[in-house]
């Protein structure tokens, strides 16, 4: 006897994650959810099925043309070219798998007596784009592609440039005066400041989230954060850039975004006050930092 019953449909549920291009996207998943899928899809979104779809090329194009993205190639394009110059370096001196000390300085690293006595101040911005070595840019990539192509969206690309480039130097001037006798590469800094900004966002945006969103949201950032800290230290890593980027970036980001804040909004003199200070500190670190540098006061040598 044939069996004329329709079959029991699936139960589904609707879970939102962030896709490839750091826009949030729905899924559907069966009932039991399983958790470890969603959270391979969350870590690498290229999987979220289907790939090939209209919706997720679209995505893609979105990712590929993102400020994230491009920095990201450009990194890897300098890191080759590090090591392309004069090869690994010992991984007793360099642990990271990654170029000579000579090869980073060649293309501009922080290096505090070229800067005061050769007068190379792109090297504040130029180890943005460098690296010490395969690990580094790895760890680096992870976040920069994913937490920050995810707050690249919330921001757009302008603010989001604005506050890696700022805090990238921020770090940098700070690591002039904490260390000044080291080469530094890296754009840790920026990446810290990217999330230094993005708390002082959700902090000023609070009444926008949902209170259980908005926990959840500060809660993984802050994990994230002090994890990040607790690595700043190790022995080859510029503690100085990481601390003061983060810094760097949390003021920079209170004078982009604090006039959503509704509390500041009605308080035109405090609006006008943040737009002017929060530019006057960030400036006022670069100024310290040279001042400190070309009157001799850090010791970086005699110049020849």
């Amino acid at each position: 006897m044939d069996d004329d019953r329709e079959p029991t449909p699936t139960s589904t549920a609707k879970a939102q994650l962030y896709g490839v291009d750091g826009n949030p996207q729905e899924l559907e998943v069966p009932i039991p959810v399983n958790y470890f899928k969603l959270y391979g899809y969350s870590c690498c979104p290229c999987f979220i099925p289907p790939p090939c779809s209209p919706a997720n090329s679209h995505r893609y194009c979105l990712a590929l043309f993102s400020a994230s993205f491009m920095l990201s190639i450009v990194q890897i394009i300098m890191l080759i070219v590090e090591i392309s110059l004069d090869g690994f370096e010992k991984p007793s001196i360099n642990w990271m798998l990654g170029p000579t000390s000579k090869a980073m300085n060649t293309l501009g690293a922080k290096n505090d007596y070229e800067i005061k006595c050769n007068y190379q101040l792109w090297r504040l911005i130029t180890p943005i784009f460098l690296h010490g070595g395969i690990i580094h840019l790895l760890c680096n990539l992870t976040m920069q592609l994913r937490l920050g192509m995810i707050i690249e969206r919330r921001w757009n690309s302008f603010r989001f440039l604005i506050v890696y480039f700022v805090s990238g130097i921020i770090g940098n001037c700070f690591s002039i005066i904490c260390q000044p006798t080291s080469i530094g590469v890296g754009a840790s800094g920026s990446l810290l400041g990217i999330f230094g900004g993005f708390v002082v966002d959700i902090i000023i945006n609070k009444k926008k989230f949902e209170n259980r969103v908005w926990l959840s949201l500060i809660g993984r950032l802050m994990i994230s954060i002090i994890i990040i800290f607790v690595f700043s230290f190790a022995p080859g890593i510029d503690y100085s850039a990481h601390v003061f980027g983060f810094i760097g970036g949390a003021i920079c980001a209170f004078g982009l975004f604090a006039h959503q804040n509704p509390w500041i909004t009605k308080k035109l003199w405090i609006k006008i006050s943040i737009w002017i200070i929060c530019p006057i500190i960030c400036l006022a670190v670069l100024l310290l930092t040279l001042l400190l540098l070309y009157l001799g006061v850090l010791n970086v040598g005699k110049c020849n």
